[in-house]
């Protein structure tokens, strides 16, 4: 058992607060587990008092004996039909690239040669050392192997 579970249950929210501010304002139902316990009982009557003092409804459960268990499932479903449901309509956003880099055109020049032009192909054949036959090679076979 914690010693302060006031001041946990502040830390939670501040820390729910801080990741999304939308979450500290969500409906909650805060539950004291171990209440099977005897140090737990002792304290009880303090723990409820100090939530009560900052208008915190709690639910008094012991996972182990399963004691309240149903208590809290019920709390639960009524508090999500009490919810009104929202409408959202954030949408993530898309990332398109301006042009697809292995789009490629092939064009006759007035002097009679093709060329070949596209983002990817370019960038790749300013990478080919054409006077080598193994840099040739490489260029052929991936853009045999890529169309």
């Amino acid at each position: 058992m914690s010693e302060d579970p006031l001041a946990d249950y502040s830390q939670i929210n501040s820390e729910l607060a801080l990741f999304d501010p939308k979450l500290a304002t969500k409906p909650q139902i805060v539950a004291i587990n171990k209440i099977d316990q005897p140090d737990v009982q002792e304290r009880l009557k303090e723990i409820k008092a100090s939530f009560k003092k900052k208008k915190v409804d709690i639910i008094t459960i012991s996972a182990m004996t399963r004691t309240n268990t149903r208590d809290i499932l019920i709390a639960a479903y009524q508090k999500l039909a009490d919810i009104p449901v929202e409408d959202v309509e954030e949408t993530l956003p898309v990332y398109r690239p301006d042009v697809d880099p292995n789009i490629f055109e092939i064009t006759r020049e007035e002097d009679g040669n093709w060329r070949v032009s596209g983002v990817a192909i370019e960038r790749s054949a300013k990478m080919t050392y054409f006077e080598h036959d193994g840099s040739l090679r490489r260029f052929q076979n991936y853009w045999k192997n890529s169309v």
